[in-house]
């Protein structure tokens, strides 16, 4: 029997957390004024949003890519009331503190190709030997991720200029940008395309909607490939949650509540 409580037990804290951190408090989100609020319900922390708008959690969590993480908690609105939608997620941040977006890291394959004549600084056309599996439609989602490196060491790549339009009406194909460049790339840089996607690692809630009983919600981010929806982004160190509240238009304003917020380390990947 010894025996078997031992292995009961083993088996259990492999998803035990190993660290954890939460948010459970006015004070732990930058929002603004008059905007949130901390109550108890029962001795448990409570987090009251009265307004639409976004909140950021102002304290970050140093993560492992290589290890699993639980993100969790629990929602309602009051009163029980039309409108009002929540969007939950992690803000995504490098080992430098700087934040992260999909863009950075979202790499279209088979699309590196290199330029065929030097581009300066401040020009916005980029002439490269290959643009056929490029794309510039719909506007603000592609852009041309400078310095690329054909193993991906340069992901998160920060070198990101959107795209406005592509010209192949020659053997030269032409990239045009949005913006113009921000420093000389000699003939030959290495370039790839990226898109671009949503501004935080978000939670996939079944049902956005709040309602008045507490939906509780669990995200498990697994360790691994950084092309699931379910992985943290290339280059991710540390985070800090996001929360998004959205009024449909004509909507009566009301109050959303969260509580229970907390990311945990796992070991899911042992079971």
């Amino acid at each position: 029997m010894k025996i078997s409580a031992l292995v009961i037990i083993l088996a259990v804290s492999l998803i035990l957390r190993v660290t954890a951190d939460s948010w459970s408090s006015a004070s732990d989100f930058a929002a603004p004024k008059d905007t949130v609020r901390s109550e108890q319900e029962d001795g448990t922390p409570v987090l009251s949003i009265d307004k639409a708008g976004r909140l950021t959690g102002k304290k970050t969590m140093a993560v492992d890519v290589t290890a699993d993480y639980r993100f969790s908690g629990k929602f309602r609105a009051i009163p029980d009331q039309p409108g009002g939608n929540v969007r939950i997620g992690l803000i995504l941040y490098n080992s430098a503190g700087r934040r992260l977006a999909p863009v950075n890291c979202r790499v279209l394959k088979e699309t590196t190709t290199e330029l065929l004549e030097p581009a300066a600084a401040g020009s916005n056309v980029l002439k490269v030997n290959n643009a056929t599996k490029w794309k510039s439609k719909p506007k603000g989602l592609y852009a041309a991720a400078m310095n690329a490196r054909p193993d991906e060491g340069d992901l998160p790549n920060f070198e990101i200029f959107f795209i406005r339009e592509i010209k192949m009406e020659s053997s030269v194909h032409e990239i045009i940008l949005n913006a113009p460049l921000e420093k000389d790339y000699p003939a030959g840089t290495l370039l790839r395309q990226h898109q671009s996607g949503p501004i935080y690692l978000f939670v996939p809630l079944e049902n956005p909607a709040a309602g008045k009983e507490w939906t509780e919600f669990t995200f498990d981010i697994r360790a691994g490939d950084y092309g699931r929806p379910d992985a943290f982004w290339y280059g991710t160190a540390q985070v800090r949650p996001g929360i998004i509240l959205d009024n449909p238009k004509g909507a009566v304003a009301g109050t959303l509540q969260l509580k229970e917020l907390k990311l945990e380390k796992l070991n899911l990947s042992s079971q």
